[in-house]
């Protein structure tokens, strides 16, 4: 190989590595969230107490089906740095395949105008024995200035609503405040549940006899 080809080989793997070095981030594939797991309670009993989850993470309600055990939540706006906690970055590095920023940064460069928002499906489903089964599936976004993406879950999120299902099962009152206030705010959400036609009369009547308990 003479002088000159050796020269042109050099110059080529320089380049070659600038490129690899300057390679732009991919786009993360996006894909609805799954979790499951089972209790040992019964389905009336667990699909009460996600009603109670829900509320106390921020949780909108959006469908009811007590019949078929559905329940779709929508939540309120998450900031970045939730975001951060519960999602992968959307981009990743080609070749690392890990995050190449997070929320946050991201918040900086689109004038903190980052916000993210999910929704989740709960579906109560009774398993063989005495146990209740429960699937979460969950879709999140993030959108900040210009951008919006579909991103995914860490599972986190997921984990916490268990964690917090297990709670309340275990003390349906947890110490949860008697206090007029409290209790006037879960009754008008009662009856809110009740006007938007997502409990019927019975179990309004039910769960309003639980709330007033309370006092």
């Amino acid at each position: 190989m003479n002088l000159l080809s050796c020269r042109s080989a050099g110059v080529f793997m320089i380049l070659f590595v600038l490129c690899l070095g300057c390679a732009r981030p991919l786009l993360r594939p996006s894909r609805t969230s799954f979790y499951e797991f089972t209790v040992p309670n019964s389905r009336a009993e667990v699909f009460d107490a996600a009603l109670m989850v829900a509320q106390d993470l921020n949780l909108n309600v959006m469908v009811l089906e007590k019949e078929s055990g559905l329940i779709r939540f929508g939540s309120a706006v998450l900031t970045a740095d939730q975001l951060d906690i519960y999602c992968q970055y959307p981009y990743v590095h080609p070749r690392s395949g890990e995050s190449v920023q997070t929320y946050a940064r991201w918040n900086q460069r689109a004038a903190f105008s980052v916000r993210g928002n999910v929704s989740l499906t709960v579906l109560v489903s009774e398993t063989p024995g005495s146990a209740t089964g429960v699937s979460v599936r969950g879709n999140w976004t993030a959108t900040g200035g210009i951008e919006a993406y579909t991103v995914n879950s860490k599972g986190v999120f997921e984990e916490q609503f268990k964690q917090s299902l297990l709670v309340e099962l275990a003390n349906p009152t947890r110490g949860r405040q008697s206090t007029d206030d409290s209790v006037e705010e879960r009754l008008q959400e009662l009856e809110r549940l009740r006007d938007d036609g997502l409990i019927d009369p019975a179990d309004y009547d039910r769960k309003r006899g639980e709330i007033l308990q309370d006092l």
